[in-house]
């Protein structure tokens, strides 16, 4: 793998060639959004791959291969957390927690950063995903809209 600056390829010449890197892992493995979607980047001097579309953002690379984000909501709404891993490239969506209130709804969710192996959350070993989700939240005189900080357990993705 060659060493120093530049860019990264694409895959096309020509103006469509815009892109942010945004994540690198330990093994040189770099992801980013290219063309309205999220690319991995093998190493420095590979063409990249296409994983997901436009409607997915990127938040967290784990050197492990798993990656987190999630989905952008349909006009500020909807959004869902999700976790993939390079290998395979399929999002699996993240449930939402359960509701404090029962006339609470539930807006958006984040997948925001990651751990893989054997954690305080994950004894048997499992991928662990920290985050958040937007509840509405129907007051007697106002909608509010609140923010609470989330964390999913994922233990059947640990053997894969």
């Amino acid at each position: 793998m060659a060493s120093g600056n530049g860019p990264l390829p694409t895959i096309a010449n020509g103006p469509s060639r815009a892109g942010v890197a945004e994540r690198v892992d330990d093994h040189g493995r770099i992801v980013g959004e290219l063309h309205q979607g999220i690319f991995v980047w093998p190493d420095r001097e590979s063409r990249p791959r296409r994983m997901f579309g436009a409607r997915k953002d990127l938040t967290s690379l784990h050197d492990s291969g798993y990656l987190t984000g999630a989905e952008k909501a349909s006009r500020g709404y909807g959004g869902q957390a999700w976790l993939a891993r390079l290998s395979d490239g399929r999002p699996a969506i993240l449930p939402g927690p359960p509701m404090e209130d029962p006339t609470w709804n539930l807006l958006n969710a984040l997948g925001r950063d990651l751990a893989r192996g054997t954690t305080t959350y994950a004894p048997q070993g499992g991928v662990t995903v920290a985050g958040a989700v937007l509840i509405l939240a129907s007051l007697p005189d106002r909608d509010v809209g609140l923010t609470r900080a989330v964390l999913w357990t994922c233990a059947q993705t640990y053997g894969r």
